[in-house]
């Protein structure tokens, strides 16, 4: 994911502020934005249930939602920045999300293979 977000930072494509508007109307984009937001009441789930896995299941389910994405839509695409800005400000929401979740469980995230 970092990579990703280093392609676009070398093209001039940060991610943008906000969501809404052009992810809108891509379902694909709406999955995974939905898989994003869940993180909160998983880990409230798990410390209810005094068991960690919910959060392995978050995390493997997140994994699988951010691989599709990203293998079904072009998130850096110097012909359309707006879309561009908008998939890479879901990329680095799906990263910190991730990041979250490996913490939790003990994992470290690293920036880079």
């Amino acid at each position: 994911i970092c990579s990703i977000l280093r392609k676009g930072e070398g093209l001039g494509l940060r991610p943008s502020d906000s969501l809404a508007g052009t992810l809108a109307s891509d379902p694909a984009a709406l999955s995974l934005a939905k898989q994003v937001v869940r993180l909160p009441e998983v880990v409230e789930d798990a410390a209810a249930a005094g068991e960690t896995q919910g959060i392995t299941a978050y995390a493997t389910e997140l994994a699988t939602a951010l691989h599709a994405y990203y293998r079904d839509r072009r998130v850096v695409d110097a012909d359309e920045p707006e879309t561009s800005t908008a998939r890479l400000a879901l990329m680095d929401a799906a990263r910190v999300s991730l990041a979250a979740t490996l913490a939790l469980l003990g994992i470290s995230a690293p920036e880079s293979m």
